[in-house]
């Protein structure tokens, strides 16, 4: 089950890995998802239908490994985490 998991966050449909965070506690690169956590679910689901139940792939997903990347509207996600704007969305 385990190894699945692993093997499905690995495809880049299902996340982008950071080439520079990583995290403290594990040393793994950080993992943006690309998808919702439900829509990931069922897209794994579909894959593995009678492996991992829900309630363990959910709890797999929390920590600091896991992270959810909003449309970041072309933006980088260090220009999203230092609160830039896209020059559109900015009021003068």
């Amino acid at each position: 089950m385990i190894n699945q998991f692993e093997i499905f966050f690995t495809n880049k449909e299902n996340v982008n890995m950071s080439s520079y965070r990583s995290d403290s506690t594990l040393g793994l690169p950080i993992l943006y998802l690309q998808d919702h956590k439900t829509a990931l679910w069922n897209r794994f689901h579909e894959q593995y239908s009678n492996r991992m139940c829900k309630t363990t792939f959910m709890t797999r997903l929390e920590g600091n490994r896991f992270l959810f990347q909003n449309n970041l509207g072309g933006l980088c996600a260090s220009c999203n985490d230092c609160g830039y704007e896209i020059i559109n969305n900015i009021n003068i």
